[in-house]
């Protein structure tokens, strides 16, 4: 299958925007538009910095303004309006030099994604400025959640991607892979004016696991049950400064079976949650913020052979003869 390159002097000025949002504290945020999906490959190089998904202060929300955003269209004009579907792969891979603590030309350790949506409509991440800094990998935008006290309450988190174009509610949200640690995402304050999220006052924990996708609306991804997360994570030390077992670099991936054709916002960044300090950070998750990015047809699923259904149908038949003649001795 052909396989799309972006120009590296694009690719190169992503690199460099990156490292420069290290040091930012704008609460804007951007994305770059990285192609439309029809079936040919995109693959696109850049870098995130290794906390961006996880380890915004004690929330543990993704860094809105340093985490990488990407912008992915699925499918033609024409495709959006008939409602045409993929089944598509996304993959996120650590690239360059294995990790030993240097961000500066290693791979990733931990890369991790979410994905959301704007159907058919634009995403503008470029208008969303100055309402705030984190964003929730497994909410959608003002949607209902639970607070510890179990009082139903809307979560603000993800107010920023509404702002963008992003669908409302669990309809905009897709999914999320996180081949970092599990870790408990607590969201404590409105980030659009500072108040309190909840009706009590409680907070809001939302268990991060290594994945999930929306099982519970089909409006854009039709077909959840056949899609799936996968992950490596060989250089997550389960522990301050405990063994390294890989030989490369780890991936996060998805395939969304049955992805409607549309307009969809991507979240990527290193997941290494609540550590205050880089060293602290690299001591346990590792260190390094280069990537790839690949969207790509998703493979077919594996037949089962004829061969199969005949010795089933063949084993279901010789039972039924015997089960006949044992009630006929009888």
């Amino acid at each position: 299958m052909k396989k799309n390159k972006l120009h590296r002097a694009v690719l190169a000025a992503l690199g460099v925007s990156a490292m420069a949002a290290y040091s930012s504290q704008a609460s804007a945020f951007g994305s770059i538009d990285i192609g439309t999906f029809t079936g040919s490959t995109i693959s696109v190089d850049s870098t995130t910095p290794f906390k961006a998904f996880s380890d915004y202060k004690a929330q543990n929300q993704g860094w809105m303004h340093t985490a990488r955003f990407f912008t992915l269209t699925i499918g033609d004009a024409s495709e959006m309006a008939s409602g045409k579907t993929y089944d598509v792969q996304l993959k996120m891979t650590g690239r360059g030099t294995l990790n030993l603590g240097d961000a500066t030309a290693a791979a990733i350790n931990n890369p991790s994604f979410a994905v959301w949506t704007a159907g058919t409509g634009a995403i503008n991440t470029g208008q969303a400025t100055s309402i705030g800094h984190g964003w929730n990998p497994t909410r959608g935008v003002q949607e209902i959640a639970t607070d510890v006290n179990g009082d139903s309450t809307t979560v603000w988190t993800n107010e920023t991607l509404g702002v963008a174009g992003i669908l409302e509610g669990h309809q905009g949200w897709i999914g999320y892979v996180n081949s970092g640690p599990a870790y408990t995402l607590i969201n404590q304050l409105d980030p659009q004016n500072g108040n309190l999220q909840t009706d009590t006052g409680a907070a809001v924990l939302d268990s991060v696991s290594n994945g999930g996708l929306n099982t519970s609306s089909l409006s854009w991804l039709t077909n959840p049950g056949a899609s799936s997360t996968s992950f490596s994570n060989n250089y997550y030390r389960n522990g301050d400064n405990g063994p390294t077992i890989g030989s490369a670099p780890d991936f996060a991936m998805m395939i969304l079976s049955g992805l409607k054709a549309g307009n969809y916002l991507i979240g990527l960044g290193g997941s290494c949650p609540g550590y205050p300090s880089d060293s602290a950070a690299a001591a346990a998750c590792g260190k390094g913020n280069q990537f790839t990015f690949e969207v790509s047809a998703a493979p077919a699923a594996v037949p089962v052979p004829g061969a199969v259904w005949l010795f089933g149908s063949a084993m279901i038949g010789l039972l039924g003869i015997g089960r006949r003649k044992q009630n006929q001795q009888a």
